[in-house]
């Protein structure tokens, strides 16, 4: 069976170039009925899908990967999960398989879902700098041996000049006036 190149390699050739059914035949070495048949017909070879098969498919274990592919998704680069953290979470829920079996269908899934994959739920503001600027989000701190997610508000009054940035626990309710007021007092 011919590869999706030859066929459209014969197709190029008659449509394009303007050659004969012997001449793509002689020049590709293929027999004169093959070439006749891709060149002017409609016939494409059909997708051979193989199903997959093993632990991954068959048992619950690729849909509890899935579902947590998914969800690393929506998180951060940097707080997602690796293969290894798949491996080792199936593991302490009985996971009779071996490392090589999760990278694989990690792989897969990756593959076949990175159409289907949620945003990253952000989006990058640009704006030109002014003489001061407030910008707001979110970092994580370490407090008393454990990591939290702090609001911040940073304010810049040059550009070129690092930021200024108070962590605050509440979030910016009424057009910023009381952090707007906490900033201009420091």
């Amino acid at each position: 069976m011919l590869t999706m190149a030859d066929i459209n390699t014969i197709k190029n050739l008659r449509n394009n170039h303007d050659k004969s059914i012997n001449e793509i035949a002689t020049t590709l070495d293929i027999n004169w009925r093959t070439a006749k048949k891709y060149a002017d017909g409609l016939v494409l070879p059909e997708k051979n899908l193989k199903k997959k098969v093993g632990m991954m498919y068959d048992e619950d274990w690729g849909d509890i990967v899935s579902l947590w592919l998914e969800e690393d998704y929506r998180l951060p680069k940097k707080k997602r999960r690796t293969n290894k953290n798949y491996f080792e979470g199936l593991e302490t829920i009985g996971f009779k398989g071996s490392y090589r079996t999760v990278c694989n269908f990690v792989h897969d899934w990756k593959s076949s879902h990175h159409h289907d994959l949620p945003s990253a739920g952000y989006e990058r503001l640009e704006h030109p700098p002014a003489e001061a600027q407030l910008d707001f989000g979110t970092m994580e701190v370490e407090h008393e041996g454990s990591f939290k997610d702090v609001n911040d508000y940073r304010q810049r009054n040059v550009p070129a000049l690092p930021s200024f940035v108070p962590p605050f626990a509440m979030k910016c309710t009424s057009h910023c006036q009381p952090v707007y007021h906490l900033l201009t007092s420091v």
